[in-house]
C-alpha cells in the first residue's frame, strides 16, 4: 500500500498578536457561545484549532475601524484563505466578535445565486445561534427581491434606535445581520434602505460602527469596466453602499486574491491590510494532491475528451473507472451505522446540453451495473463487471489502509448503488436545485458554473473534470484554482479520493501549488513589516500557461520576467538584528554537523581561501538551512523563494542531487568589511577576479562568482561586517550567494505598484 502523505509546513505566526492593530477587541459572551456551538456535538471546529481560530479573528477585527470612534475612515481588509478551508467560519467568528465589541450592523454580501446565498445564510443563522432562539443577540434582516423594502427598513431602523436609547436594556441592543445576494438589484435595494434609515436616524450612520463582509470578493464585486473609465453594475452599487456608511470596514474574503491585489491602489476595493489564514490540520490542498500524493490524480486520455460545447464521442472508460472507485468508497462507508456523506463531482463543461449527456451516461451505467449484479453467479457479463470492480478495488487498496477485501465488498455493491442520488446541478429547469444532503448518504453531482466557487460539496471523494484549460477560465490562475472543489478537510479519508483531469489542467494545477505557496508566504512576510498593503510589491511566480487574473478588472498592466540561473544575492541581511542572531546560530549549527575541507590555491590570500562541504545533499540543506534562513527584505525573501522553487524542481528529477556549501574567507578567520549604499543595501559584496598582477608565482583568483560548479547548486556563506549609512557597523552578518546554473527559469509576473523596498 502506498503511504498517503498529508504533511504541511507549520504555519508561521506573527511575533506579536497585535501587530498592526488599531484597537484591542474583547472576547465576550457571544464569542463563547459560538465556540460552544462549533466545538460541541455536530460542530465543525476541532478544539485543538481553537487558539489559532481565536487569534486570527481577534487580529482581523483589531485592524478594522474602531467601533468607539465616530466616522472613522472606512477601511478595506483582505482575508486570504484556501479553497474549501473554512473562510465562512472565519467571517462568522469575526462577526461574532464584532457583536461582542459593539458593532451595531454586520452586512454579509454572499452568493451570486439563490443556491449559494441559501447555503451561506443557513450556516450563518445556525452558527450565530439565531435559529429557534428569540433571545439571541442578533436580528436577521435578509435583503431579497421579493421582500418588502419598507419591512426591512423598519426592522433595521427599530434596532438602531434601540442602540441610541440610553435607557434601553442592554440585552435588547441586538446587532443586525443583513444578508444580501451579490447582484445589482439586491445591492441597489440595500443601499436605498441604508440611505433612508440614515436620514431617519439621529446622527445618521456616523456613530454606527458597521462591518461589511464580501464573500468570494474577487468574484463579481470588481469593476469590469475599469478600462473604459466606467462602473460595472455590481461594483457601482458596492461603491454607493460604502458611501452610505461613513464608519465601516469591508473585509474581502477569498482564496484567490490575485485580482484584488492587482487593483489600482487608488481603487475603493484595493485592500489596506491582509491576513493570511492557515487551515486546520485535517485540511488537504494542492500540495497534498499534486505533489505529495500524485497517485491520487489521473489524466483523462485525449481520445476520451470532448470540448466545452460537445461531449466525447462515446462514454469515456475513465468516467466508468471513476464511478467504480466512487461506488467502492460508498460501499466501504455505508457499513458504518454512523456513515458520512460521500460525493462524486462531474464537471464536464459549462454547457447544459453536455451535462445532460453525462447524466444520461451515468444513469445508464448505474442501471446496467445493478442489472448485471443481480444475474446468476455464472453469468459472464456479471463476472466481467466484477473483475473490473476488483481491479478498481486493488487501486483503492493501495491508498486506503484496512480496506475490506473485495470478496466481502462485492455482495454489497448493489446496496451502495441504491444509496446514490444522481443530480444535475444547473438552471436547465429554470432554477438551480438546492441539494438536500440529508436525504441520501451518496451523491453524484453533474454541472458546471453552479458547482463553481463557493459551492460546498459534502464528503467529496471523486472528481471528474475533463474540461481543457482553455475552457477553465481561459488560463487565469484564480479561476482555475476555484475549480478545485476537491480540496478541503479530507485527511481522514484522503485515500478514497481520486481526481481525473484533462492534461493541461493537471499541469496547470500542479504548477499553481508553488504559486499559491509563494504568494501566501510573501503576504505573511509583508504583514510582519506592519506596513500598509499598498506598499506590498505586486509580484507573482506563475507558470507560463497562466495569467494571474482576468484583464478586464485591472487598469495597470502587469509585466513578465524570468528568474534564471543568475546568482541570488541577499542584499539586506543586516536590517533585523534578531534575524542576524538567528542566522548566526543557523550557520554555527551547519558548520558543526558537516565535514569541511580547505578550498583554494595555496598562493591565494587568506580572504580568498575558503572551506567547502559536499556531503549533505541538496534536499537536506534546503530543509535544514535555506528554509530556516531569515531574510529582512521582501525582495530578498522573494528571490530566496524563487531559488527554493528551482531547487525543488531539481530534486523532483534528481532526489539525491548534490550541493556545494562554501564558507567564504574561512582561511582569514574574520569577516569581510562591506559598505551599504544610501538605501542601506549591499550593491556588491562578492569579491571580483584578481588577475596575475599579484606577482610572480601566484595563481590568479577567479572571483567569487566563479567559486561554483556548473553541474550543481552552490551556496556561498559570506560573513560580513556591514557599515551602514550612519557609519554604524553590524558585525559578523551572515549572507548568502546561491548559484544554480542548471536550474530552469521561473516566470515572474509583476506590476509597477507598491514599494520595491520596505
Amino acid at each position: 500500500m502506498t503511504e498517503i502523505q498529508c504533511t504541511k509546513t507549520p504555519p508561521i505566526r506573527l511575533p506579536h498578536a497585535d501587530l498592526g492593530a488599531l484597537w484591542r477587541p474583547v472576547v465576550g459572551a457571544e464569542w463563547h457561545g459560538l465556540v460552544r456551538r462549533l466545538t460541541g456535538p455536530g460542530g465543525t471546529l476541532d478544539p485543538a484549532a481553537l487558539p489559532m481560530f481565536e487569534s486570527d479573528c481577534v487580529h482581523i477585527l483589531s485592524r478594522c475601524s474602531p467601533p468607539q470612534t465616530p466616522a472613522f475612515d472606512p477601511r478595506t481588509g483582505l482575508v486570504l484563505g484556501q479553497v474549501q478551508s473554512g473562510k465562512t467560519m472565519s467571517f462568522t467568528g469575526v462577526s461574532t466578535l464584532a457583536r461582542d465589541n459593539g458593532f451595531r450592523l454586520v452586512i454579509v454580501i454572499t452568493g451570486i445565486s439563490v443556491q449559494l446565498l441559501d447555503q451561506s445564510v443557513q450556516r450563518l443563522r445556525r452558527d450565530l445561534g439565531i435559529d429557534g432562539n428569540a433571545n439571541s443577540g442578533w436580528v436577521h434582516v435578509p435583503i431579497q427581491p421579493a421582500a418588502q423594502e419598507a419591512t426591512s427598513r423598519a426592522a433595521l431602523l427599530r434596532q438602531l434606535q434601540i442602540w441610541n436609547d440610553p435607557d434601553a436594556f442592554p440585552h435588547l441592543r441586538k446587532t443586525v445581520l443583513v444578508t444580501v445576494m451579490k447582484n445589482h438589484a439586491n445591492l441597489r435595494k440595500l443601499t436605498s434602505i441604508l440611505r433612508s434609515v440614515g436620514a431617519s436616524l439621529a446622527g445618521g450612520f456616523s456613530e454606527v460602527p458597521v462591518l461589511v463582509v464580501d464573500d468570494e470578493a474577487d468574484q463579481a464585486s470588481l469593476n469590469t469596466k475599469v478600462r473604459k473609465s466606467d462602473l460595472s453594475a455590481v461594483y457601482g452599487h458596492i461603491k454607493r453602499l460604502r458611501d452610505a456608511l461613513p464608519n465601516h470596514t469591508m473585509l474581502q474574503y477569498t482564496a484567490t486574491p490575485q485580482a484584488p491585489l492587482l487593483l489600482n491602489i487608488a481603487d475603493i476595493l484595493s485592500p489596506d491590510f491582509c491576513r493570511v489564514l492557515d487551515p486546520g490540520a485535517d485540511y488537504v490542498g494542492g500540495r497534498a494532491f499534486f505533489l505529495n500524493n500524485q497517485q491520487l490524480v489521473r489524466e483523462v486520455p485525449i481520445r476520451e475528451l470532448g470540448s466545452n460545447d460537445t461531449p466525447p464521442p462515446a462514454l469515456p472508460e475513465s468516467l466508468l473507472e471513476a464511478m467504480r472507485i466512487f461506488v467502492l468508497g460508498v460501499t466501504a462507508e455505508i457499513g458504518n451505522p454512523h456513515y458520512q456523506t460521500r460525493s462524486m463531482l462531474v464537471h464536464p463543461s459549462s454547457q447544459v446540453a453536455v451535462h445532460s449527456v453525462f447524466v444520461d451516461w451515468i444513469q445508464r451505467a448505474l442501471e446496467l451495473w445493478d442489472r448485471l449484479l443481480r444475474q446468476p453467479a455464472g453469468d459472464l457479463d456479471r463476472q466481467e463487471l466484477l473483475d473490473e470492480f476488483e481491479r478498481s478495488h486493488a487501486d483503492l487498496a493501495r491508498t486506503v489502509p484496512n480496506l475490506p477485501p473485495f470478496a466481502a465488498m462485492a455482495p454489497r455493491l448493489k446496496q451502495a448503488m441504491l444509496q446514490i442520488q444522481l443530480q444535475e446541478v444547473n438552471a436547465a429547469n429554470g432554477v438551480t436545485p438546492i441539494i438536500q444532503w440529508e436525504s441520501s448518504p451518496a451523491w453524484i453531482l453533474v454541472g458546471g458554473q453552479a458547482l463553481d466557487r463557493g459551492f460546498t460539496v459534502r464528503g467529496l471523494t471523486v472528481s471528474y473534470m475533463p474540461r481543457p484549460l482553455a475552457a477553465v477560465g481561459t488560463g487565469n490562475a484564480d479561476t482555475l484554482q476555484q475549480r478545485a472543489r476537491f480540496f478541503g478537510y479530507k485527511r481522514e479519508y484522503l485515500g478514497y479520493c481520486r481526481i481525473w483531469l484533462e492534461g493541461s489542467v493537471l499541469h496547470a494545477l500542479t504548477e499553481y501549488v508553488e504559486h499559491e505557496d509563494a504568494l501566501r508566504e510573501s503576504l505573511r512576510t509583508f504583514e510582519s513589516f506592519n506596513r500598509p498593503l499598498s506598499e506590498w510589491r505586486r509580484r507573482f511566480i506563475l507558470d507560463s500557461s497562466m495569467a494571474p487574473t482576468r484583464t478586464n478588472v485591472i487598469d495597470i498592466d502587469w509585466r513578465e520576467s524570468v528568474a534564471g540561473p543568475d546568482p541570488v544575492l541577499l542584499v539586506a541581511p543586516h536590517h533585523d538584528l534578531a534575524a542576524v542572531r538567528s542566522n548566526q546560530a543557523l550557520v554555527r549549527e551547519l558548520v558543526s554537523k558537516s565535514n569541511w575541507s580547505p578550498f583554494g590555491d595555496p598562493t591565494w590570500t587568506a580572504y580568498q581561501t575558503h572551506a567547502r562541504c559536499v556531503d549533505l545533499g541538496l534536499r537536506r540543506v534546503c530543509e535544514e538551512f535555506l528554509m530556516s534562513f531569515r531574510t529582512c527584505l521582501l525582495d530578498d525573501a522573494e528571490s530566496m523563494n524563487a531559488r527554493l522553487l528551482q531547487c525543488a524542481e531539481i530534486l523532483s528529477y534528481t532526489p539525491d542531487a548534490p550541493v556545494d556549501i562554501v564558507m567564504m574567507s574561512a582561511g582569514a578567520g574574520a569577516s569581510r568589511h562591506r559598505t551599504a549604499n544610501e538605501h542601506d543595501e549591499l550593491d556588491q559584496f562578492l569579491q571580483g577576479a584578481n588577475p596575475a598582477a599579484l606577482g610572480s608565482g601566484r595563481i590568479s583568483y577567479p572571483g567569487d562568482r566563479n567559486i561554483c560548479r556548473p553541474d550543481r547548486v552552490t551556496i556561498q556563506i559570506h560573513m560580513l561586517d556591514i557599515e551602514r549609512p550612519d557609519r554604524s557597523v553590524v558585525k559578523a552578518v551572515p549572507t548568502l550567494a546561491i548559484f544554480a546554473p542548471n536550474s530552469r527559469g521561473i516566470r515572474i509576473v509583476s506590476q509597477p505598484q507598491g514599494s520595491i523596498n520596505t
